[in-house]
Formats: structure tokens, sequence, C-alpha cells
């Protein structure tokens, strides 16, 4: 596994990959799930669930998502069941699982409306499945929201 000070070096170096990306990630997402095991801390599961994406391995964070789910420990946190609710959806968009993506990215957006974040992930998820309208709809009220995306021209 690849340490922080590892990482940074490598990067630094240029010797940064997809190869070294997975590494680095993996070692987080392993972290954040034995802190998240240990501790209860929510906010582990969805750095996990962040980090195994990033390392490429959407499906053991489907794994974690399937475990977990509906995530009723958020015990009201609107802000935490929505990030919970996206990083999850974002596993099943990497796993091509749009439709349930775009039910948890409804689900987020329903409990943080200010939030881009579940915006983004139903647009990308409305653009993969071909409807590139809604995509650009979804993306525009990420906008809206407080986004920095720049949205190219439908035509």
């Amino acid at each position: 596994m690849i340490t922080d000070a590892d990482y940074l070096w490598l990067k630094q170096k240029g010797f940064e990959n997809d190869q070294v990306n997975s590494m680095y990630y993996l070692r987080r997402a392993e972290n954040s799930k034995r802190i998240w095991n240990t501790t209860n801390k929510p906010w582990n599961l969805v750095n996990a669930l962040a980090d195994y994406r990033k390392a490429d391995k959407a499906k053991l964070a489907l794994t974690l998502v399937n475990k977990h789910f509906p995530f009723k420990f958020a015990n009201g946190n609107k802000k935490l069941k929505s990030a919970l609710l996206t990083t999850a959806g974002g596993v099943k968009r990497d796993l091509n699982m749009l439709e349930q993506a775009i039910e948890f990215g409804i689900q987020a957006h329903e409990l943080t409306l200010q939030d881009y974040r579940p915006c983004t992930l139903i647009g990308a998820c409305k653009m993969l499945s071909g409807d590139i309208s809604q995509g650009h709809e979804w993306y525009q009220k990420a906008i809206n929201v407080g986004s920095n995306l720049i949205l190219l021209s439908k035509n």
C-alpha cells in the first residue's frame, strides 16, 4: 500500500499513474472502513465509499452500500444522509446501475436542495442513459446551487 508521503513524492516526481492512484486510494478506503467499523462514525463510511470509487473498486464499495443501506444510522442528519446516498449513487453509477443511482440521487437532492452533488450525479446518469436533455437540466440545477461546472452547448 502507498502512504500519503509516498503518494505525494510519486506525484511530485511525475510518477503518478492509474496503478499508483488505485493503490493509494485503496489504502485510504480500507483505513476509513476500518475506522467506520471500530467507531461507527458515519463520515468514515462516506470516505470509504468515495475512496473505493477512486481506487476503481466500486464492487468493494457496493458491498458496503448493500450492507448498510438504508443508512438509518444517519439519525435525521440530512447532510450526512444526502452524502451517503450521493456517494452510494456514484457507486451504482460506476457499476452501470443507472436507475438505482438516479433514485439515490433524487433522494439525496430532496434532503439537500442546495447541494450540487446529487444534481451532478443525476445529470451524469441521465447522460449515460441517453437522456441528454434531462442530463443538461440536472447539470444546470447543479450550477444554479453553486457548482462551478461549465456546460457545453446542447447542439
